[in-house]
């Protein structure tokens, strides 16, 4: 196992501090700017047998070539992830297929966290249909349907005035 970090290490010198593989793994790692290649090291880390029950990446930037690792991780059938939080990153069509892939076959993760991505609807319909797991995905903003102005009768305009005017 620690020639394995060993390797890894090595594999990511002359990086940035946060994109080497770190000795121990902590859970939370949100916020730290890891990107993609920072995500693989962390991918790496877990595939050198470190037990995970969750691991949280969100806002790291993390785009299609992280959500690739990852996809890889949760592919291998001793993955022991539970809880998996990418909120508010980079991945796209690419990523959202390659993880759908994954999840396919992954009957051991509960719960994905997706939100705040750049998915189209195909991608969050693909990811929820091929997920055995839960998926939160950020959901369409809906916007109430407009009325015409040539509805509003006199009384309307005149509460609205009356109620705006109290904000003031």
């Amino acid at each position: 196992s620690r020639a394995r970090l060993q390797f890894v290490s090595r594999t990511f010198r002359g990086l940035e501090w946060r994109w080497g593989a770190p000795l121990k793994l902590e859970e939370e790692l949100s916020g730290m700017q890891l990107g993609d290649l920072g995500c693989e090291a962390v991918v790496a880390t877990a595939e050198a047998g470190t037990t995970l029950g969750e691991l949280c990446l969100g806002d790291n930037g993390i785009g299609d070539r992280g959500a690739t690792a990852l996809a890889r991780m949760l592919a291998n059938p001793k993955s022991t992830l539970r809880r998996l939080s990418l909120r508010n990153n980079c991945i796209g069509e690419e990523g959202a297929h390659i993880l759908a892939t994954a999840l396919a076959t992954n009957t051991m993760l509960e719960e994905l966290d997706l939100w705040g991505n750049q998915l189209s609807d195909r991608a969050k319909t693909e990811l929820l249909s091929s997920a055995q797991c839960e998926v939160f995905l950020a959901l369409p903003t809906l916007l109430p349907p407009a009325i015409p102005i040539d509805e509003v009768n006199g009384r309307m305009r005149g509460i609205l005035l009356d109620w705006i005017s109290q904000l003031h």
